[in-house]
């Protein structure tokens, strides 16, 4: 009877036993399957970059021209975070570089771009793959500065003054042959912009050849203040002087004189046209001694006056008195 008991308890023992490996072989496939899922749910993204700078890892010695300025960089990752970063301008850390620090020859040569501080985990595609570079052996010296604004850009009837550029020198740096073909160094104003005024604009300095062909140059500093002073259409007017009010009791006549005669009006050439003479009221009332005021000259919007104001001087004269 009790060696029964005993193996009853073994078979128990076992079928514990065999039930908890199905239980953990059961969940050991459950969780891989998660797993094979989750993996197989991770995506790749990828974004597109037009415009981004390529830049030159080169010798101090040497000037690069003539390479693309710019390439469209494609990013893939399945880091949406650092993919993000990198596809923001004002986070982003990696660059498009040439690199011809270890090439020592000059000429034009073609060069494959890189990336360079791209982040773990995200590919770049860079098109195109590769640039022309033209590498010169570098030459600077200083230029005069030409202050350039075009005829066409005055608004109707104005008259260009004065024309000024700040600094007035400028160093250009580029290759020994470019440097030789410089004629001409400029600061231009804006062509697309319309001089109604005095004006003044900050513009990038350029080099041109005899032929007025853009040389490529690196200026320092690399742009320029452009100022213009124009002057409107202008005529000159005669200055009337009209009394109002009464004389006071006792003085028989005034008289009102002004230091000017004629005013010059500018403005708007329209305007100009209509306006024949200009006139300032004065005042007579109250007036027993000899009076000096200061008028504005009135003008309609638009127009300005030269002077702005003028000085009239009122003279009464009294009244005879007849004994008898």
């Amino acid at each position: 009877m009790k060696g029964f008991f005993q193996k009853n308890w073994i078979l128990r023992l076992l079928a514990l036993l065999f039930t908890l490996l199905l239980f953990f072989n059961a969940n050991s496939q459950k969780n891989s399957s998660s797993s094979s899922s989750t993996s197989t749910n991770v995506q790749t993204r990828s974004v597109k970059l037009a415009n981004v700078p390529v830049n030159i890892l080169g010798n101090d010695k040497y000037f690069y021209s003539g390479y693309e300025g710019d390439v469209t960089v494609q990013l893939s990752s399945t880091n949406l975070v650092k993919l993000g970063q990198q596809e923001n301008e004002d986070t982003r850390t990696f660059k498009v570089v040439a690199d011809l620090r270890k090439t020592k020859k000059t000429g034009t040569m073609d060069m494959v771009l890189t990336t360079q501080d791209l982040p773990d985990g995200i590919e770049a595609q860079i098109d195109p793959k590769t640039t022309s570079i033209t590498v010169e052996k570098k030459a600077s010296k200083e230029f005069k500065i030409t202050p350039v604004v075009a005829k066409a850009q005055l608004a109707d009837d104005y008259t260009l003054k004065e024309t000024s550029v700040s600094p007035k020198t400028v160093k250009i740096t580029t290759g020994e042959a470019e440097i030789a073909q410089i004629a001409r160094v400029e600061a231009s104003v804006n062509p697309t912009e319309k001089v109604t005024g005095n004006y003044s604009e900050k513009v990038t300095i350029k080099a041109y050849d005899a032929d007025g062909n853009a040389l490529p140059i690196a200026a320092s500093p690399a742009q320029a203040t452009v100022s213009l002073k124009v002057s409107l259409p202008s005529k000159s007017v005669p200055l009337q002087i009209e009394q109002t009010g009464t004389a006071p009791a006792g003085i028989s006549s005034v008289e009102v004189t002004a230091d000017k005669n004629l005013i010059k009006l500018s403005g708007d050439a329209s305007q100009l046209a209509d306006i024949e003479s200009v006139a300032v009221s004065v005042d007579i009332s109250n007036i027993k001694q000899k009076t000096t005021k200061t008028m504005k000259i009135p003008v309609e919007s638009g127009i300005s006056a030269d002077p702005a104001s003028v000085e009239v001087t009122i003279t009464p004269t009294a009244a005879s008195t007849h004994s008898s």
